[in-house]
């Protein structure tokens, strides 16, 4: 049988294999590594959350450790991929790839997911810089579509798939520890957004009074 036609289980359920799952076997069951087309590919295609989160979940704490150079090296390319300079598609491809990352890590009992998750993701001492670029895209994408964006049937509807990639993200960043005070990047995640939104509104205040009229003068009297 081709590869197209080859199955792989899942939740001992069968599928017919797509082929990114080929992608995610020969990255991370074959420990090859991608170079700049295949990483291409990669997000060309559709993902499969499901089977990140499968695998990733599956793995003792000791095998994952194990496995940091491609969970750090997947999760930065999805990173890299968030800005308007990608495509809409390959925009929401990373994010769901990220959201998959994010909940098969919550499905290994990791010894401190405070410092555990963090150095797995992007390494400890990189953690504050990466969640400093990160919240601020997906504010953006989680802000309702610009009246422009809005006047365009067509740009509306990515803005909107956009924005529930965006929201399924933020979901599986709470979800992704069972104890919310434990939950070091959530924690990132929300002061920066929040960080972010105050920054935008002072320099949105700023704008306001550049651009506003001075009131008018009353006409002086003549003495």
């Amino acid at each position: 049988m081709s590869a197209g036609g080859s199955k792989f289980e899942l939740d001992d359920r069968s599928y017919l294999r797509e082929k990114v799952i080929e992608v995610y076997e020969k990255l991370w069951l074959r420990g090859a590594p991608l170079d700049a087309s295949g990483w291409a590919e990669l997000f060309f295609l559709k993902p499969n959350a499901a089977w990140l989160q499968s695998y990733l979940g599956s793995l003792t704490a000791a095998r994952l450790r194990a496995s940091t150079p491609t969970v750090r090296a997947l999760w930065a390319e999805c990173a890299a991929r968030l800005g308007h300079e990608h495509e809409p598609s390959v925009r929401g491809h990373a994010l769901e790839t990220m959201s998959g990352i994010l909940l098969g890590l919550g499905g290994v009992p990791l010894h401190s997911f405070a410092s555990d998750a963090p150095e797995l993701l992007t390494g400890l001492d990189e953690a504050e810089g990466c969640f400093d670029e990160l919240a601020p895209m997906l504010r953006e994408l989680l802000a309702p579509p610009s009246a422009a964006a809005a006047a365009s049937p067509s740009a509306a509807l990515t803005a909107i798939a956009l924005r529930r990639s965006a929201l399924r993200l933020l979901m599986a960043f709470a979800l992704a520890s069972d104890g919310l005070s434990a939950n070091i990047l959530l924690e990132f995640l929300l002061l920066r957004l929040a960080s972010s939104e105050k920054n935008k509104t002072s320099a949105s205040d700023g704008d306001e009074k550049v651009n506003r009229p001075s009131p008018a003068r009353p006409p002086s009297r003549a003495t």
